[in-house]
């Protein structure tokens, strides 16, 4: 005599709702997070904020009697300080270059113009792009204008809100990590502390080579340029360093305006321009910053510059510069939670 089945077989129509709801679940998600992309990128960037300053308030407490939280205080205390005296001054030598410089690119700009138009090729390629003439119109002109304050505003808004968000994550990062913890079944919450802590250290490293380099790439850039005698030297270390931070896409950028700059003066101070932020580029990305992301993940040119690109599609400058961090915080989750617990996994 047979026994009685101690299960019953889940009906077809019953997979098919089942299926129907969790892709239903998974469209309704996407949806959020493409309505919601600006306000998710911003929180995240508070997060990377706060594990920038808890990773140096514990480094802090480390070398110090202090604890982690009266680390974290000096720490803030020295931001707010040495930010307060770089504005006070260095902020009015910035303003006054950066109005100067909105004077002299249109100056570059005509004259790189000029030396198009003597060449063949040059007026082929200023007659396709003749049409950026047209956008320059007085109604499009205010348009842009209105477009600017109000970019501003959202930006300022936009950086408090990752301040504040940092500084909480940062005072009790325990109380979000056992929340999100708990959100995971108890049977796995060890492997969840586990990659969330490798994430965390990951995108730490990251963050101290990223403002390292930024630092050096600001300080030799603009020794460089000062012996090069370019112009505002000051304003255009500042953009190359603050551009530093998106890999591959920035530093390129980072060399427009010195190189149109340089060209009033001539095309051999160009070169020595590109020639200066190459080498400069070089030092930084090859020797400074591996030596201090030892401990984070190496994430492949190729795959770097696809997620950039996917991402400045999908949220713009903002994604664009977050792309990396995103991209090293999902490669720890793949190899932690797919590779190893998946499909390295013995039998």
């Amino acid at each position: 005599m047979n026994s009685p089945r101690s299960y019953v077989d889940e009906s077809p129509s019953k997979r098919v709702l089942r299926s129907t709801l969790v892709v239903a679940l998974v469209v309704v998600l996407l949806l959020a997070a493409w309505s919601t992309k600006t306000v998710l990128l911003v929180i995240f960037a508070g997060v990377l904020f706060g594990i920038l300053l808890r990773g140096l308030s514990e480094m802090l407490a480390r070398k110090t009697p202090l604890g982690p939280r009266w680390s974290l205080a000096v720490l803030l205390l020295a931001t707010i300080s040495i930010t307060a005296a770089a504005f006070y001054w260095v902020a009015p030598e910035v303003s006054r270059q950066v109005d100067e410089l909105s004077t002299e690119l249109p100056k570059s700009i005509q004259q790189l113009r000029g030396n198009l138009e003597a060449t063949g090729v040059g007026q082929w390629a200023l007659d396709r792009i003749s049409q950026v003439d047209q956008w320059m119109t007085d109604q499009r002109a205010v348009s842009q204008a209105r477009t600017f304050v109000t970019s501003t505003f959202a930006a300022v808004g936009g950086i408090l809100i990752i301040i504040a968000v940092g500084i909480y994550f940062a005072v009790e990062p325990q109380v979000y990590r056992d929340g999100l913890v708990r959100l995971v079944p108890p049977a796995h919450r060890e492997r969840a502390h586990e990659v969330l802590g490798a994430v965390r250290e990951n995108l730490q490293w990251w963050l101290i080579g990223r403002f390292v380099g930024m630092a050096i790439i600001g300080v030799a850039t603009w020794a460089g340029l000062s012996l090069l005698g370019i112009p505002l030297a000051l304003v255009l270390a500042v953009i190359a360093a603050l551009l530093t931070f998106v890999p591959n896409i920035g530093p390129v950028l980072s060399v427009v305006p010195a190189a149109l700059l340089a060209l009033l003066q001539s095309p051999t101070t160009v070169l020595y321009v590109v020639l200066l932020y190459l080498g400069v580029q070089a030092v930084e990305s090859y020797i400074l910053t591996p030596l201090i992301q030892r401990k984070a993940v190496h994430i492949p040119p190729a795959m770097l510059l696809s997620a950039q690109l996917v991402m400045g599609v999908y949220a713009g400058i903002l994604g664009l510069a977050l792309a990396t961090p995103l991209l090293a915080a999902l490669m720890v989750c793949v190899k932690m939670l797919y590779i190893e617990d998946t499909l390295e996994k013995s039998p």
